[in-house]
């Protein structure tokens, strides 16, 4: 009792001062002059919380002592070691960035910089959260930074309604993350779970990766429960299962942006459900693919349950199970209410999975609102059910359906409420297309952004994004070995590098030369889109 780091997290130590050895700990305002006072301090850890002297941490029992001085909360970590946190008892004091209420400060999130330094921790486990709000290593982060940190086989487990679920942080808001991942391990909670954040409010979330399973009541993901803030260049793989609706592979809710992620799982749940997000409201979902399976009742698809927002330049080939409001690409796109209209766009998208459902089934939408639109799409997966069964729309309630396709010959279906039906032959063949106005690499007649690419005859089309541009050796970068390659048909007469024939003809005009030089040095050091 007359020990200072007894009394850590009391405050921000300006309240409280002690005598040490001496007195119990007294308010600052009682202090005799000339007094020599000690403060609560960290015990081991070396630094001084700065840039460029920050707090190092080597061991659990340094990991587990940030949690008790919020006051030290905005200051800059680093990771200097793994930690394995099996053999240490993880309490909701340990938890960093927290409710904590002060009488004049207020609630303390996390708002530092954490340096994983590509270092890991193991086996964190939770099953209580602080003040019952917000699980994870990190509770409440608001204003801060996380970085090139792994957790491998972390177990959270936290059924409380209205909480904030997530093996790295239960909520983050104004803040980053990035090159954080999840190896292995289970995270579930009541409601708002995610692999890594319960919900992304405002923030950004880029180049992360979780490979774990998820279970919860309802609006579950992958990566994170709730995206109301950017995710950038994501991956999750593994399982995803809810009791309840709004479940997906990577995010179970978004209505912020997602782009160039991915998702390679096994969902399920009831309502909402898909293999990238479960339901969109007014977000935006760009450059995205999602393979797998995806299982539920209402509002089932293979890249979205319900879109009621931007989807463009995506595609799946998750095979789809449902009941009604199935698709192979999204269950339901528009929204129309007496009270609100939500608009659903899908622009340069497909879907090649099988879809089984009962009422509202298609390749592509199962049901299209009249504030839904589908532009220059196409399907061509298997479908089977009951009423209202289309190959490419189930059922168009008066929303549009533009220059879009299906596979009559693979799909099953002779007939649909939207979209044309084309052979296999003529879905591998350019002119279907570009005569519909699709912008392809190699053309400027229907635009210059060259989203789509085909090889005619062989393939149906793809997004161009699917290719890394000059990656000849097809080792998925554009290095040194590439530019060999390249240099080595110089001049020459080569086949076209989009058909994946090893060919160097970059801009398909037949001829490797300048023009290629151009596209290559300007993809140099490329990498996949996701």
């Amino acid at each position: 009792m007359q020990t200072a780091n007894t009394f850590v997290g009391w405050g921000c130590y300006a309240a409280w001062t002690i005598s040490e050895g001496l007195d119990y700990p007294r308010l600052r305002w009682e202090n005799v002059p000339g007094e020599v006072l000690t403060t609560p301090s960290f015990p081991s850890l070396q630094g001084s919380g700065t840039e460029d002297d920050p707090y190092l941490i080597y061991t659990a029992e340094q990991l587990g002592e940030i949690g008790l001085f919020p006051c030290e909360w905005d200051k800059h970590f680093k990771l200097m070691a793994d930690i394995d946190l099996s053999g240490y008892a993880w309490t909701t004091s340990n938890t960093i960035g927290r409710y904590v209420r002060y009488p004049s400060q207020g609630i303390r999130p996390f708002a530092g910089v954490f340096d994983g330094n590509g270092k890991t921790i193991r086996n964190f486990g939770q099953t209580s959260a602080p003040g019952g709000g917000y699980a994870g290593i990190f509770a409440d982060v608001e204003g801060a930074e996380i970085k090139d940190l792994g957790l491998i086989d972390p177990n959270v487990s936290f059924n409380v309604g209205g909480a904030r679920v997530g093996s790295l942080a239960g909520w983050l808001h104004n803040s980053t993350i990035t090159n954080c991942y999840v190896e292995g391990g289970s995270v579930s909670g009541g409601g708002t779970v995610g692999g890594l954040i319960g919900e992304n409010y405002d923030s950004t979330v880029d180049g992360c990766h979780v490979r774990c399973s998820l279970s919860g009541g309802g609006r579950v993901g992958g990566l994170v429960g709730w995206n109301r803030g950017a995710v950038r260049g994501c991956q999750m793989s593994g399982q995803v299962s809810a009791t309840g609706g709004q479940v997906g592979g990577l995010a179970g809710d978004n209505s912020g942006t997602i782009s160039k992620s991915t998702s390679s799982a096994s969902v399920s749940g009831a309502k909402r459900v898909g293999g990238l997000v479960g339901t969109q409201r007014g977000g935006r979902i760009i450059d995205c693919y999602a393979t797998g399976s995806v299982l539920g009742t209402d509002e089932v698809g293979g890249l979205v349950g319900g879109n009621n927002g931007t989807i463009a330049n995506c595609y799946t080939t998750a095979d789809v199970s449902g009941v009604t409001y199935v698709g192979g690409f999204a269950g339901q796109n528009g929204l129309n209410l007496v009270d609100v209209a939500w608009h659903g766009y899908i622009y340069d998208c497909y879907a090649t999975g099988s879809v089984v459902g009962q009422m509202w089934v298609a390749g592509l939408v199962g049901y299209n609102d009249s504030s839904g639109t589908i532009c220059n799409s196409y399907s061509t997966g298997t479908v089977s059910g009951v009423t209202h069964i289309g190959g490419l729309v189930g059922q168009n309630r008066k929303g549009e359906v533009i220059s879009s396709f299906w596979d009559i010959e693979t799909n099953g279906q002779t007939s649909s409420a939207g979209g044309t039906d084309k052979t296999t032959a003529e879905m591998k063949t350019p002119t279907t297309f570009l005569d519909a106005r699709w912008d392809f690499v190699g053309e400027s007649e229907n635009g210059t952004e060259n989203i789509w690419t085909i090889c005619e005859g062989v393939d149906y089309p793809h997004l161009a994004w699917e290719f890394v541009i000059g990656d000849f050796d097809g080792d998925a970068d554009t290095d040194f070995a590439d530019f060999c390659i390249f240099a080595a048909r110089w001049l020459g007469n080569d086949s076209g590098f989009w058909c994946g024939g090893g060919g160097a003809d970059l801009t398909n005009d037949g001829r490797v030369d300048l023009n290629d030089l151009r596209e290559f040095a300007e993809h140099w050091l490329g990498r996949p889109a996701q």
